[in-house]
């Protein structure tokens, strides 16, 4: 610990060593914090398409059962999602909703932000899509 405090005293240049390797530890910790918040923002992209894709097929077919459709985006996205297809005007009894009958779709994930040992951060993604069905039920 003297020998750093000498150092740092000297006026022959050694010091300015030693401030670039903090610096350096620092660009990389700010650069590996930057990658972290660069991922939270590709899931949120990830499950916006996810949502997409699920309301267009939703409004195509004119049903909300498309779970084999759920797990396969779940498989593409690599990530656990919940699904709610709350506030959707349904035919009596069914999962079927009629032409031009409103279809509201809300998927909601959690994302762990992590740098190496310090706290993990669990951040959690919204995505809310509605459309109308395209699908005529007689």
């Amino acid at each position: 610990m003297k020998k750093i405090g000498n150092i740092l005293k000297s006026n022959r240049g050694d010091a300015s060593f030693l401030s670039v390797l903090v610096a350096a530890f620092w660009l990389i910790v700010a650069l590996l914090f930057l990658l972290q918040i660069a991922a939270v923002f590709k899931a949120h992209s990830d499950l916006s398409n996810a949502a997409d894709k699920l309301m267009r097929s939703a409004e195509l077919s004119g049903r909300t059962d498309l779970n084999a459709q759920i797990e396969s985006l779940r498989e593409d996205t690599e990530l656990n999602f919940f699904v709610s297809w709350e506030g959707t005007e349904y035919l009596s009894g069914t999962q079927r909703v009629q032409l031009n009958s409103d279809i509201k779709l809300h998927l909601s994930a959690s994302h762990e932000m992590k740098l190496y040992n310090f706290p993990v951060y669990e951040i959690t993604l919204n995505v809310r899509r509605s459309g109308t069905s395209e699908f005529y039920y007689k």
